[in-house]
């Protein structure tokens, strides 16, 4: 069949174009030029660790209009040992309709293999619109738009940022947030949980997710999807920003004295708890890291965590001091509980550090001390025994928590107002909000009679 010559050109021009996006290089940014870079998302496949989005500072930034925004996907072998110093960051493009955001969801759907990437807040316009990323196995992929501007979703969902986001092997969540409107630059906070079915494909809006906060409203927290326990896992949330309302430009800080733990499979009040203080404990983890906000943090290799990126939170503003840490990447061994800049490829297997294990003995001699005259008196509680099980598994977890309210406040702290909150169809029916254990405030849950540890995967 004959072509035109034009015809062929353009057939040409195209193809050159899709594997364009499929072409990797080294980052073009030296660590010599590298400032900062801020508010990404990461997500670990296979072998390669992947950073999307987010923006970065180079020398000379005076103001937040030096930002530059990451209009490529970056990626590092996971596969290989490195230092900081050492490290390759491969780059590859993207399409020109993928719009930079800050701070969005990315989610594994091993049912089409893809990462599914969601929400965020954008740099301009709101970008209505999902894609997902097809890696190719060699730190690679190409992009393609899922849903896009048009489509009907969006007349019953809307796209958020800066919630809490974590998933599960067949969901993706995405707690909270709020809902930018442009171009007034108008924003609000929205409550309740959205949803992605993998397999399906189906958007699910919860209004109900448990105590979180009194006004069912999170900003900036952290979720994370623990699967030994339920029968679909748990999400665990903590820390964040809670908005007293839909316009509350403030907020106030979630202690870190509870966390909030949701069961998705049944999402009812038998099945929501608060864990506090002493029940739950906190292990301070002694040794040099700079202060840091708007990171990210992955699970890597057999034993290590790799915290990605973030600004200093005490500075004037975030391109105002260099990041002491190469390229912004630091490297935490969750046995030695010690901060360093060497990936091991093949580190040995995670065990519980000293200090978990020295809190477990401590903890095992009381319950036997004390166990012999209670049991006489008192009924073994049928509360489910969840507090004993996490104390030292969730200490180990990696958590970036966002210090958002004080970069909010600078970047929102002069726009103006409407008279009145939004409303989409998916918040029009009045939240049912879910106190734990029938009650209205935080109740301590009975310990398992042997702690055991949370997995790290």
């Amino acid at each position: 069949m004959f072509m035109p010559t034009s015809t062929v050109q353009v057939l040409v021009s195209v193809f050159a174009l899709a594997h364009c996006a499929l072409a990797l290089s080294t980052w073009n940014v030296s660590s010599s030029e590298f400032v900062r870079m801020i508010w990404m998302s990461t997500i670990v496949v296979g072998d390669y660790l992947y950073i999307d989005a987010g923006e970065y500072y180079l020398p000379g930034a005076s103001s937040w209009a030096d930002t530059i925004h990451l209009n490529s996907t970056l990626s590092i072998d996971l596969s290989n040992s490195w230092t900081t110093t050492s490290v390759t960051i491969n780059s590859f493009g993207k399409p020109a309709g993928l719009k930079g955001t800050r701070d969005g969801a990315l989610w594994w759907d091993r049912n089409s293999s893809r990462i599914i990437s969601f929400g965020g807040e954008p740099f301009s316009e709101i970008p209505l619109y999902v894609w997902a990323l097809t890696p190719d196995g060699n730190g690679a992929g190409s992009w393609s738009e899922l849903y896009g501007p048009d489509d009907s979703l969006w007349k019953t969902l809307v796209r958020p940022e800066y919630g809490l986001i974590a998933a599960s092997p067949e969901t993706g969540y995405f707690m909270g947030g709020m809902v930018t409107k442009w171009p007034e630059d108008l924003y609000w906070a929205i409550p309740g949980m959205i949803t992605f079915d993998f397999a399906s494909s189906r958007w699910t809006n919860l209004t109900s997710v448990g105590l979180y906060s009194a006004s069912g409203m999170a900003l900036g927290g952290s979720a994370q999807f623990v699967p030994p326990f339920g029968e679909a896992g748990l999400i665990i949330m903590m820390g964040g920003v809670v908005p007293s309302s839909s316009w509350d430009t403030g907020g106030s800080f979630r202690p870190m004295s509870n966390i909030t733990i949701f069961d998705p499979h049944h999402q009812n009040s038998t099945d929501v708890y608060i864990l506090t203080l002493p029940a739950f404990h906190w292990i301070r983890v002694t040794g040099s890291a700079p202060p840091r906000a708007g990171s990210h943090c992955q699970i890597v290799g057999n034993r290590q965590m790799l915290s990605v990126g973030g600004y200093d939170p005490t500075s004037s503003a975030e391109y105002a001091t260099a990041d002491p840490w190469t390229y912004g990447l630091g490297i935490f061994d969750m046995t030695d509980l010690s901060w360093g800049t060497h990936y091991n490829a093949n580190a040995m297997p995670y065990v519980r550090s000293d200090a978990v294990n020295d809190y477990y003995a401590k903890q095992m001699n009381t319950a036997t001390t004390g166990s012999t005259a209670k049991n006489s008196t008192t009924p073994t509680s049928n509360a489910p025994a969840i507090a004993g099980g996490v104390v030292g598994g969730i200490a180990a977890l990696a958590v970036a928590l966002l210090a958002f309210w004080w970069c909010s406040k600078k970047r929102k702290a002069s726009q103006p107002h409407a008279s009145e909150p939004y409303t989409t169809e998916p918040y029009t029916t009045e939240p049912q909000y879910i106190y734990e254990l029938g009650g209205t405030k935080p109740a301590e849950l009975e310990a398992r009679d042997k702690p055991i540890e949370i997995g790290v995967s």
